[in-house]
């Protein structure tokens, strides 16, 4: 029994390699079989040679699979454990065991209980089950705190530029905000956290006595950390992005419909997901993966401004976005990985009050409810679907701020506001606006 075979310790025989030859088999107490990728249904494992039946007695029998970059086996694949051309003298004392094992990091197995063939001359093993490991949801999570993260990107592109032209024809605008937010995916947590930044232009597309649309192009760009939790695995990482977009804004001032307004915005980009688990296969090869997607997605929203009284206004809205991030091939710790596109399906309801006695000053308070109607990341491995997380569900935000400029007819105007999150994601962004009106 050569070395790299397998090993023999503490009346136990570990079986590591197919076409093992021995002369006899004695008084093991238990047989541990562990399946090379190589194998194939119909493998033996090791042949007894000696010329004697081979008497197992009360030994416990296991299978585990090895590590692998491509699957060893498939259901109702059938593995010859022993074999003895004189047979076995007994097996009713064999008492089967699981041993746990994996293809990779990625899959599961289980068998059937060993048991012998017609002939009497094999112990066999027959596959039970294959699946993606449980701990594999890890790697729909990072994608999803990706995806959440270029979410507030966007909300902050929507929420920015269009507000602050005044009485000009045009205005150039920079943004910048920082959010720290926890994403609860059914299965544990992912959390995200980093800066969001914007530039754009803005002009007015029409204004008169009864109407004014305005209209801005933008170039948006965000880098944060990502961190994944659940009870099987960890992970942690890094994410960014990097796009375009516009917004379209239409507000009617005179006439039945006087104070409503409408809202379209559309964007793309390209955003990258460098991931990093706690999950290694039997080698120390861990589990990770760093690539890049196409995001896309649009919106509307609408609303009405109402004034409460000659210093107070109520902006009450409406809206829907959707933004899809692609999906991607990928090989980690290699397997081979398919993520599926994600696709956040977002409506919010929300109503901010405004008091506007000062023109230099104009603080504001706000409240939403934001629902997630899908956010679902699917992916499979070798075929086998990974356990899907998602971001569905409803969030709570309240924000406060102030719109300011350094004098009341300054060309320079700011806007500052913190806002908290509450429910299926929670968290805290800040954020800075700043705007010079021609």
């Amino acid at each position: 029994y050569t070395d790299g075979q397998g090993t023999i310790a503490d009346n136990v025989l570990q079986v590591k390699t197919t076409g093992v030859n021995v002369q006899a088999l004695k008084n093991f107490d238990q047989y541990e079989f562990y399946i090379p990728n190589n194998a194939s249904t119909g493998t033996t494992m090791l042949t007894v040679t000696g010329g004697a039946q081979t008497d197992l007695g009360a030994a416990r029998v296991g299978v585990a699979v090895a590590a692998g970059a491509k699957p060893a086996l498939a259901v109702g694949d059938t593995l010859t454990l022993i074999h003895n051309d004189k047979g076995f003298s007994s097996n009713n004392g064999i008492t089967p065991i699981d041993l746990s094992g994996k293809q990779g990091i990625s899959l599961d197995y289980t068998f059937h209980v060993p048991t012998l063939n017609e002939a009497g001359t094999d112990l066999q093993a027959s596959v039970a089950s294959v699946k993606a490991a449980p701990e594999t949801v890890i790697f729909n999570d990072g994608r999803l705190a990706s995806l959440g993260f270029i979410n507030r990107g966007n909300d902050l592109a929507r929420e920015t530029g269009l507000g602050q032209i005044g009485k000009g024809k045009a205005g150039l605008y920079g943004a910048i905000s920082g959010s720290d937010n926890r994403h609860d995916t059914g299965h544990g947590h992912a959390d995200a956290s980093g800066t969001h930044w914007l530039i754009g232009a803005a002009g007015k597309l029409k204004q008169d006595k009864a109407a004014e649309a305005t209209g801005t192009l933008y170039l948006q760009a965000g880098w944060g950390d990502i961190q994944e939790r659940n009870p099987a695995a960890r992970g942690q990482g890094d994410t960014h992005y990097y796009g375009i977009g516009a917004t379209g804004h239409y507000r009617q001032k005179e006439g039945i419909l006087k104070g409503t307004w409408l809202q379209l915005n559309g964007h793309l980009g390209r955003a990258g997901t460098d991931f990093d688990s706690d999950l290694r296969d039997s080698s120390g090869k861990r589990g990770s993966y760093d690539k890049k997607a196409n995001y896309y997605g649009a919106g509307i929203e609408l609303g009405y401004t109402l004034g409460v009284t000659e210093t107070a206004e109520l902006d009450i809205s409406a809206g829907y976005q959707w933004t899809r991030l692609e999906g991607y091939h990928t090989r980690i710790a290699g397997d081979p990985y398919r993520f599926d596109d994600i696709d956040s399906h977002r409506s919010k309801v929300g109503a901010k009050l405004k008091y506007k006695a000062d023109r230099q000053y104009t603080p504001y308070v706000g409240v939403a409810w934001e629902h997630e109607f899908s956010g679902t990341a699917r992916g499979s491995v070798y075929g086998y679907r990974l356990e899907e997380s998602s971001l569905k569900g409803d969030t709570g935000i309240g924000e406060i701020g102030v719109e300011f400029s350094p004098e009341a007819e300054s060309p320079w105007r700011v806007d500052a506001k913190v806002q908290g999150y509450m429910g299926r994601m929670e968290g805290v962004a800040g954020h800075l606006e700043v705007h010079y009106r021609f």
